[in-house]
């Protein structure tokens, strides 16, 4: 099963990529593991020096946990589809597939556009403070307040999930890897929203000053200015604990002895 954006028709038919095996056995010039075997990522070409990004999960067995609920790529999907829908700066899905034996899911895949000239957050502020860093912010604070705005949480919104270009106009921001969120309301919307400004504020400290971390929240905020006191009870032990977790992780890393 394939499904393409309406887009994108032309395009995938044009390369012969409108078929589900076509798709799933294209080979990049980049392969990226995703810290499991059965989980790739390759930038693909996709004609006239554009290139797109495929996820390809191929399950060491079919997967009977996916048979009864939407497996990652397949929620991934539908989400971005919502966020284009409603013109939000997302990745822009091109297509979707999986193959199945009886109901367990055997593999998946999700094929969107890349980015021209677009690196995440975590490339970008790899080096220091990025150039023009309170446009940086006020860009990011805008796109994610009119996310929020539309009743959607990413809940997983790291450094690494967000794209950033500088155009001549100023910087551009762009989401994705966002299987884990979706439209929401009332408190689980609120606490969605919660988990996002969180992930964001993880890793700032040591790159951007206090001064500017209150400066994202004041855009992001807008007019409703007076209830930041709420929404940092809120993130600031989120985020903590975040950071927590994030330099657990790397200790485990040093500890593990790496193979080969």
């Amino acid at each position: 099963m394939l499904e393409i954006a309406p887009a994108a028709r032309a395009l995938l038919a044009a390369l012969g990529l409108d078929r589900y095996e076509a798709l799933f056995d294209l080979e990049g010039g980049e392969r990226h593991s995703q810290n499991r075997p059965w989980r790739l990522l390759h930038r693909v070409p996709l004609g006239d020096g554009a290139h797109g990004w495929l996820k390809r999960y191929r399950f060491p067995r079919p997967s009977i946990r996916f048979g009864l609920f939407a497996s990652p790529l397949k929620r991934e999907w539908r989400n971005l589809r919502w966020l284009a829908a409603r013109s939000l700066p997302a990745a822009d899905p091109l297509a979707f597939g999986e193959r199945r034996s009886g109901p367990a899911l055997r593999d998946t895949l999700l094929l969107t556009r890349e980015v021209p000239g677009a690196h995440d957050l975590r490339t970008l502020c790899a080096g220091g403070r990025p150039a023009d860093a309170r446009g940086l912010i006020d860009a990011l604070a805008g796109a994610t307040a009119a996310m929020h705005r539309a009743g959607f949480c990413h809940r997983s919104l790291r450094w690494q999930d967000v794209l950033a270009r500088r155009d001549e106009d100023g910087w551009r921001v762009f989401f994705l890897d966002c299987p884990l969120g979706g439209p929401r309301r009332g408190p689980w919307l609120r606490a969605g929203i919660a988990r996002d400004l969180a992930h964001l504020d993880r890793d700032a400290p040591g790159r951007f000053t206090r001064t500017e971390r209150l400066r994202f929240l004041r855009s992001w905020l807008g007019p409703r200015w007076g209830a930041r006191r709420g929404w940092l009870r809120r993130v600031h032990p989120l985020a903590e604990r975040f950071r927590r977790r994030r330099d657990r992780a790397a200790q485990r890393a040093v500890r593990t002895p790496s193979r080969g």
